[in-house]
C-alpha cells in the first residue's frame, strides 16, 4: 500500500522550532539593549538639565561670582560647582559644574565647563 499523506515530519517541525527560537532570542536581546540605551540617555539628559540649572542659578543670577567650591542637590541629582579665577585674564572665572545621581555615587556624571566674565567689575575697580 502506498501512502500519499501530505504534511511535515516531526523532525522538520523540531528544526523549524529551533530556528525560530534563535531568532526570538536575538529579537528579545536587541529589545533589552534598546531599553538599556534609552534609560542611559534619559539619565544623562536629566544630569545635563540639572547642570545647566546649577549654572543658571548659581552663576548667572549672581552679580559677583565667588571663587570657591559648593555642593548641593536637585531632587535625586547631586551637583558640585567649582569656580576659580582664570590665570590668563582678569575678571574671568573658570566655572565647572559636575552632576551625578544621588542614588548611585559610582554611576554616570555630566560636566559643564564655562568661562564667565565679570563685566561690571572693571568700572568699580577704576573708581
Amino acid at each position: 500500500m502506498k501512502s500519499t499523506q501530505r504534511g511535515f515530519t516531526l523532525i522538520e517541525i523540531m528544526v523549524v522550532m529551533v530556528i525560530l527560537s534563535f531568532g526570538l532570542v536575538a529579537v528579545v536581546g536587541a529589545a533589552a539593549q534598546a531599553a538599556r540605551s534609552t534609560r542611559a540617555i534619559a539619565e544623562l539628559e536629566s544630569l545635563r538639565q540639572a547642570a545647566e540649572q546649577v549654572l543658571a542659578m548659581q552663576v548667572i543670577h549672581q552679580s559677583q561670582i565667588p571663587s570657591d567650591r559648593s555642593e548641593g542637590s536637585f531632587g535625586r541629582v547631586n551637583w558640585v560647582l567649582e569656580v576659580t579665577d582664570d590665570p590668563d585674564f582678569i575678571n574671568l572665572k573658570h566655572v565647572l559644574v559636575t552632576t551625578f545621581s544621588a542614588d548611585r555615587s559610582d554611576g554616570r556624571q555630566f560636566t559643564i565647563e564655562s568661562r564667565q566674565a565679570l563685566l561690571g567689575s572693571l568700572k568699580e575697580e577704576a573708581l
